[in-house]
């Protein structure tokens, strides 16, 4: 009996670790709306925060040193997809605004299922085209609802999520060699670097004149967002992962997307631009979304 009551407090720790780090994780979009930097100068600071703080991870620093240098080119080449989806759904929430940024974001999950037949890793299923057509008649019911001075960030979210999709498929094959905090490590380095060298010639056909050293309050919202909602969740993640099964940890995830929509009307009282469509295709992303997970698990089952 003690055994399974251990058993049982350590899978409820791990699940209240892993929703406090999609809870850190739906903060990220509003924090996003709250810096005064554009995408790329935000995603920069981002990325270089972020770094300082990996390193400061117990086991980081004495790993790298071990990482053959032809492993950091490997690597490296996926970091700049990260970065490549941060800049484009920063512009999203700029562009347009949180709520939408995160409907698009949603659609990772769909795009990943999508494309992994492309990358080797199985064959197309039935269930994912029909959450396919279902997600896209979604988007559809999202263009309608939002303002035509929005479509930028909206395609923009799209791009982004393509991105993601494309880095999870592509990250993979690295997983099974290398530790996740190393690895995520020398992928935002990379990301950090080329993001530095292509930063002066970032336009998504707007005209950037906001700063890019950031202001005091600036400062504020970037420390949190890359020692809280990126790092600290980073790590709360992975020990949730330890012990959870991938089902568990999807359907987590798959819930962001709505923490931020709910945090956004809260903190940013966002709506009032958005038509009964826009809310109406968020709901039939999100059921998808949700939904996805769980026949993932089955078809699993049935596998086995």
């Amino acid at each position: 009996m003690a055994t399974m009551a251990n058993s049982k407090l350590i899978r409820r720790t791990a699940l209240l670790r892993l929703h406090a780090a999609v809870f850190l994780f739906g903060f990220t979009a509003i924090l996003a709306d709250l810096i005064s930097l554009d995408a790329g100068s935000l995603v920069w600071w981002r990325l270089l925060l972020t770094c300082g703080s990996l390193l400061l991870l117990p086991g980081v620093y004495a790993a790298l040193q071990k990482l053959p240098r032809k492993e950091w080119r490997s690597i490296g080449g996926t970091g700049i997809l990260v970065m490549a989806h941060w800049v484009t759904f920063f512009a999203s929430v700029k562009l347009a605004n949180v709520s939408v940024a995160l409907v698009c974001y949603s659609t990772t999950a769909l795009f990943t299922a999508l494309m992994a037949p492309l990358f080797g890793q199985g064959a197309w299923k039935r269930q994912d085209l029909l959450l396919g057509v279902t997600v896209v008649g979604g988007m559809v019911l999202v263009v309608e609802g939002i303002e035509l001075s929005m479509m930028l960030g909206f395609w923009l979210g799209i791009l982004s999520a393509v991105f993601i999709a494309l880095f999870t498929l592509l990250n993979k094959r690295f997983l099974e060699e290398h530790s996740p905090k190393v690895l995520t490590f020398v992928e935002l380095v990379s990301g950090w670097c080329a993001l530095t060298l292509f930063l002066p010639l970032l336009d998504f056909g707007v005209d950037w004149s906001l700063h890019w050293w950031p202001s005091s309050w600036d400062w504020i919202y970037l420390l949190v967002l890359a020692l809280l909602c990126t790092t600290l969740g980073f790590v709360l993640q992975l020990k949730a992962l330890q012990i959870l099964t991938p089902f568990a940890s999807n359907l987590a995830m798959n819930l962001e997307p709505i923490y931020g929509i709910v945090l956004a009307h809260l903190l940013l009282s966002e709506g009032v631009e958005l038509g009964w469509q826009f809310y109406l295709g968020v709901a039939v992303i999100l059921v998808a979304v949700i939904i996805h997970p769980w026949l993932l698990e089955n078809r699993q089952n049935a596998v086995s």
